[in-house]
């Protein structure tokens, strides 16, 4: 049944609702609504805590592999050598300042890397309940540690409690790298290893595979180059499709964002209601330039008028006026002076990509050592240390180039110019298909939550475009809602208001008795 007709869709976080109307004669149609369970990230938990144990097992039974090639390269273990019945704990003790058999050596160097503490406390801390948290048993171990090694307090404890592992055996890995090298500096005096023996196994020791540097060779799921991997999660430009989108905190970005909020103020005075050049080039200069976080007032006074008389501010969730901070202009002028560095955009730009993309120092330095710029190795090595680099913008440096010039001469916002430059964000043709296919859904950036939502809303629309036909107009409620807690949230925060409210009647109420 073809019909003319309008549909309205109410996509929430659980549930696509929607209404047909007859676009003549304003007729409800049909209505109804499709059900789904919310894609809660939450529900992943159970299984990324499980997938997290496998994979900690697996490296941990990787690196012991390791640990006793090594040991067999250097003759400390063979095929014959007897392992059992050797007390590790007593073992690490005594080969602290006596002389090992090979066999002892070898327990006491593969217990030392099958558990090797905590290397990033932060990381890891915990609410244990009644227990001491992580981070405060890790520091009462390590004032008892100023006198000893892990191994002699571990075996103090076997002594008293009959256990070892607990809530009180957690160590730093430090600590335990601590007690290797004096295990193996007495040893090395009674067997025949050298210097790289003991490299190789500290390294084994210490060495720990950090999220960015993804899975290790030989993984379906590995990647050879970081900027690669990084670049496949970026996306694309909403106006030059093949363009990636810029990072969020590239100095053009910053700009375009702080121009686009200054021409979007209006301003109550006789003359120009709206910003002239010169007066936003002072504000960038004297305002943005020199406060990390500008303010309405700071602006007003440069300008010479009163905050109230500046309207079409963005506000935050309590309503203050918010502006663009320079975050990597501001960055880089608490490392150097240098007004090449400084006024440089491209460098600029080009230093807050690396800060994204990369997440070691090391391979940050790295990076910044092959820009064909006037950095000090000093200064790329503060650089390094910035932190707070996360994201992308929803443009390319192509689109926003594109449009500064206009953002400075005009009063005109970024839409308006886009649309007198007649760019209009990537349209998907689906003139050759009779359904929107969901796979379109795969290429959007999209939380779990607003995926699944958009996916469902794609259904009911196949569903009544079968029945119905092509309608005339799409009419879209959204949720306001990312999810169920955001829901709970804002239904809470409307119950006390109420009750405020209701609270209030009734004192007005009792007074007037």
């Amino acid at each position: 049944m073809k019909r003319n007709y309008i549909l309205g869709l109410d996509i929430g976080i659980t549930s696509v609702g929607y209404g047909i109307i007859d676009y003549e004669t304003r007729d409800v149609i049909d209505a109804g609504v499709r059900l789904f369970k919310e894609a809660n990230v939450e529900n992943n938990e159970g299984r990324r805590s499980k997938r997290g144990t496998r994979r900690l097992k697996r490296r941990r039974r990787h690196r012991l592999q390791r640990v006793k090639k090594l040991l067999f390269d250097n003759n400390l273990l063979t095929d014959d050598s007897e392992l059992s019945g050797i007390n590790p704990y007593e073992t690490r003790v005594k080969g602290l300042s006596q002389e090992l058999s090979k066999e002892e050596l070898s327990v006491a160097l593969l217990h030392l890397a099958k558990r090797r503490g905590v290397h990033n406390v932060n990381e890891v801390d915990e609410d244990t309940g009644n227990e001491l948290s992580t981070k405060e048993q890790i520091s009462r171990n390590s004032k008892i540690l100023e006198e000893k090694y892990v191994a002699e307090l571990q075996l103090e404890r076997l002594k008293i409690n009959g256990e070892v592992r607990g809530a009180a055996n957690r160590f730093k890995t430090s600590d335990y790298v601590k007690e290797a090298k004096q295990l193996l500096k007495v040893q090395k005096t009674y067997h025949q290893f050298d210097r790289l023996f003991i490299d190789t196994y500290l390294d084994l020791l210490e060495a720990r595979r950090t999220y960015y540097e993804g899975p290790g060779e030989g993984s379906p799921f590995g990647w050879k180059d970081i900027k690669e991997w990084y670049e496949m999660l970026m996306g694309h430009c909403t106006y030059f499709p093949d363009e990636l989108r810029s990072v969020k905190h590239s100095y053009n970005a910053d700009l375009y964002n702080a121009l686009n909020d200054l021409n979007n103020l209006v301003i109550a005075r006789d003359e120009n209601e709206k910003l002239e050049y010169y007066e936003k080039f002072e504000i960038i200069e004297n305002v943005f330039k020199q406060k990390k976080k500008p303010t309405l007032k700071q602006i007003a006074k440069e300008i010479l008028v009163n905050e109230e008389d500046i309207k079409g501010y963005r506000v935050t969730s309590t309503g203050k006026p918010e502006f663009t901070n320079f975050k990597i202009y501001h960055d880089i002028k608490g490392i150097t002076s240098r007004n090449e560095i400084l006024e440089n955009a491209n460098l600029l730009n080009q230093i807050a990509e690396i800060l994204t993309i990369y997440q070691s120092s090391e391979d940050i330095q790295e990076e910044l050592e092959k820009l064909y710029s006037e950095l000090t190795q000093e200064e790329m090595e503060q650089i390094s240390k910035l932190t707070g680099y996360t994201g992308t913008h929803r443009l390319s440096l192509k689109a926003i180039n594109l449009i500064l010039d206009e953002l400075w001469h005009t009063s005109d916002n970024q839409m308006t110019i886009f649309n007198r430059l007649r760019l209009v964000p990537k349209k998907v043709d689906l003139s050759q298909q009779k359904r929107i296919p969901t796979t379109l859904v795969d290429d959007f950036i999209l939380s779990p939550v607003v995926k699944r939502s958009f996916i469902q809303s794609i259904k009911v629309i196949n569903a009544i475009i079968k029945k119905y036909g092509l309608p005339s107009d799409i009419i879209i409620e959204l949720a306001r809602e990312n999810n169920s807690k955001d829901a709970q949230k804002f239904i809470n925060e409307m119950q006390k208001r109420n009750r405020q409210t209701n609270e209030r009647i009734e004192e007005i109420v009792r007074k007037n008795r």
